[in-house]
């Protein structure tokens, strides 16, 4: 999308041959994460979904510095995901990486994990509460 600006899911099955059907359910799923921005056009398919420059850099440049990608679903058990998720983040675990991020702002999108989602759901929680401890005692 980066390179190719609005898109609509039509147009990204012909640049990213993939099927349509998929590509407008992660076209929609990302807009309601806030990851793209969307003209809001009445009729699904009419739709044409856009990168925000603010988030081209993290998401789309590998020398960005906030960019970091590392891929789940090599990941096999529920107790991976935290050790991996840390490791792609350059901490030796899930401690030092709250520490380490502690005030700092990070994108981290755990897609395609279908297979440990509950794991998933775990880590952001551990998160969330971490920052929530931290604001709390820092007020």
């Amino acid at each position: 999308m980066r390179a190719h600006g609005p898109l609509s899911s039509t147009e990204l099955v012909e640049t990213a041959a993939i099927v349509e059907r998929y590509a407008r359910e992660w076209l929609e799923q990302q807009a309601v994460a806030g990851m793209l921005t969307t003209d809001d056009a009445a009729a699904p398919a009419a739709r044409h979904y856009r990168l925000p420059t603010e988030h081209a850099g993290p998401l789309a440049d590998p020398d960005h510095p906030a960019h970091v990608a590392h891929e789940l679903a090599g990941v096999g058990r529920p107790d991976e995901v935290a050790p991996a998720v840390a490791r792609a983040l350059g901490f030796p675990s899930l401690d030092a990486a709250l520490v380490g991020l502690a005030g700092a702002q990070r994108l981290v999108v755990l897609d395609t994990c279908e297979h440990v989602l509950d794991a998933g759901v775990e880590l952001t929680v551990h998160g969330a509460s971490a920052a929530a401890r931290r604001g709390a005692s820092s007020s």
